[in-house]
């Protein structure tokens, strides 16, 4: 599964080629792509048609909220190869709801150990990531590690509130230091 609008930095293609290397593998994998066209859908389907990857894709368009949790809890895994981020929300919520996440090596430190981290550029990284998430044991450990990632994720928003809100109250402190009416 992969959620995220079709803009051609998010990669997908990365994500159809990785599908023909393991079908050479005779290793079949369904991919899901939730999110509207940004200009970069058309090139898309053109390459699945090409590659006679059409029983393999499916483009749902933009998912409303309400129900990408439902797709979330459908899916395996979930892949984002993308070339931006690391302020993406499928990472938080594949932690989440439990899901192994595959994400761009670019945002290691994001992640941590929390993801299988593949270089975007490359196909045969990504087809073994998916490979290795089909390993029970495999995915229990990425499962635990994003639940722990949450809670240290969490633990820094709790931190930086605290000190957001200490900083607030010593600048009103502060205030008042001038006549401001």
């Amino acid at each position: 599964f992969y959620p995220a609008q079709l803009w051609a930095h998010k990669n997908h293609i990365r994500i159809l080629e990785a599908l023909l290397l393991l079908n050479k593998k005779r290793e079949y994998h369904t991919v899901v792509f939730a999110g509207g066209d940004q200009g970069n859908q058309a090139y898309l389907e053109h390459f699945v048609v090409k590659s006679n990857l059409g029983n393999q894709v499916r483009f749902l368009d933009f998912v409303p909220a309400e129900d990408m949790h439902g797709l979330y809890e459908a899916s395996d895994t979930v892949l984002m190869p993308t070339y931006f981020g690391p302020t993406n929300l499928p990472p938080l919520e594949a932690w989440t709801l439990r899901k192994p996440l595959i994400y761009s090596v670019k945002f290691a430190e994001h992640a941590k150990d929390a993801a299988v981290l593949v270089d975007p550029d490359d196909a045969s990284q990504l087809a073994a990531a998916i490979t290795l998430c089909k390993d029970k044991d495999y995915r229990k450990k990425l499962m635990n590690a994003g639940q722990l990632r949450l809670k240290e994720l969490n633990d820094e928003r709790k931190t930086s509130e605290a000190d957001l809100l200490a900083r607030l109250k010593q600048f009103e402190k502060r205030l008042k230091c001038w006549n401001i009416t």
